[in-house]
């Protein structure tokens, strides 16, 4: 049972001019005494009141009810809100791939999840349960875990997220086999007002994010919150398998577009909560028995557009 905050990033080769600082500056970190080795060393001196005053976070979805992450069945890591926007995840996905034991893959067509290995381009991630405010939202045709763009909530809705690894097919049925992955949403009263905004990134792409949230003097809570994402994806890819189709390169066929609504409203101890998530995402490499480089009509409706080179 183990309870960590996960780390992303890359360590750079060190410039020759600064090698002999850092030589250094490793020479003082040895030297100084380590707050490492000093942590058991203080916890050993506290008494018993102390001990019992130490904060230890809780955990939810390992067996439905709230308990200490150090009393869990599992191997539980807690990402926090305040984690999310230092580490700069930007959605589900990103946040994900930042957690050990958990990847995802992407197919150009779906962000599909992963727990140590057990992914591949293709699979539809079915042994993975999402949970968001602690019901179950894997898509209900293929039971697939939601992540990308077309998840449910964006990122900056999230409060803290739950991983737990191992199966948990016993409390939450087979899509936990390999774990799940349990979303804590903010409430109204942490919106407390409206709450908007917009990023760009390269190929065009581009969202925007209006919330409304408030708690109200008679009980009644709410949240709305509603999200547009655009982009025209990766310019030019290129497949062999296609060669005798435009030497096998796809020019702008990895465009996706999505609109996701959702919103909670609560009131004593009844709370109801809804959603709608629309996305149109082109396909580059002709599956699904889609045409390879077959343009999208942006007139055409999800289900004309999967006939002619896209899916959902």
């Amino acid at each position: 049972m183990t309870h960590e905050t996960p780390l992303r990033g890359r360590v750079d080769p060190c410039p020759r001019p600064l090698l002999p600082l850092f030589c250094l500056a490793v020479a003082f970190a040895f030297s100084a005494p380590s707050p490492t080795r000093a942590e058991p060393a203080r916890l050993l001196s506290l008494d018993i009141e102390e001990l019992g005053a130490i904060k230890i976070d809780t955990v939810f979805g390992a067996s439905k009810f709230s308990e200490k992450v150090t009393d869990a069945p599992s191997s539980v890591t807690i990402l926090t809100r305040d984690e999310i926007a230092r580490l700069g995840y930007r959605t589900l996905e990103d946040a994900v791939r930042g957690v050990r034991g958990f990847d995802v893959t992407n197919d150009r067509s779906y962000d599909n999840t992963g727990v140590r290995g057990f992914t591949q381009l293709g699979n539809t991630a079915t042994r993975v349960l999402l949970l968001i405010d602690g019901h179950r939202v894997n898509d209900i045709i293929y039971d697939q875990t939601m992540l990308g763009r077309h998840s449910l909530v964006e990122i900056d809705e999230v409060e803290r997220i739950e991983f737990i690894r191992g199966p948990g097919s016993a409390i939450y049925g087979g899509n936990a086999f390999f774990g799940v992955i349990s979303v804590v949403t903010r409430r109204g009263r942490d919106v407390n007002g409206v709450e908007a905004s917009a990023s760009a990134e390269t190929f065009d792409g581009y969202s925007g994010r209006l919330t409304i949230g408030k708690r109200l003097a008679n009980g009644l809570e709410f949240k709305i919150s509603g999200t547009n994402f655009a982009t025209r994806g990766t310019p030019h890819l290129s497949y062999p398998e296609f060669r005798e189709t435009n030497r096998g390169v796809a020019d702008f066929r990895d465009g996706n577009r999505a609109f996701k609504l959702s919103g909670t409203v609560s009131y004593a101890d009844f709370t109801l909560h809804g959603g709608y998530v629309s996305q149109n995402k082109d396909v580059p490499t002709g599956s699904y028995g889609t045409l390879f480089r077959a343009a999208l009509p942006a007139s055409h409706s999800r289900l004309t557009a999967a006939a002619r080179g896209a899916v959902r």
